[in-house]
């Protein structure tokens, strides 16, 4: 059902306060990546450039983002977020962690 909302859409941007920094990191930038949008963050501690897999714009002020939304997505862009979002999919790294507990 979700994905059906995502696709609605082409870019998924995620706000946060840069004064407080509580975000963690926010399973729906996974889910908009695996959906095909691109999404944009605060740029609030440099492990979110690795948690999005560097396959999003990560922003200092909301501002900023006007005239890349108002574009479509950049293929590459695009690309790197499908493997980004598949390589952290439960389904295929599941056996990262059932080794370790073996």
């Amino acid at each position: 059902m979700r994905s059906k909302v995502y696709k609605q859409n082409n870019w998924l941007v995620y706000t946060a306060s840069f004064k407080l920094g509580t975000v963690g990191w926010p399973l729906c930038l996974l889910e908009a990546q695996a959906a095909g949008l691109g999404v944009c963050m605060a740029n609030l501690r440099p492990d979110i450039n690795d948690y999005l897999g560097g396959a999003g714009i990560l922003y200092k002020n909301v501002a900023e983002l006007q005239d890349i939304i108002s574009q479509p997505v950049p293929s590459e862009l695009r690309e790197k977020g499908f493997k980004n979002s598949k390589n952290r999919d439960v389904k295929e790294s599941i056996n990262l962690l059932t080794d370790l507990w073996k």
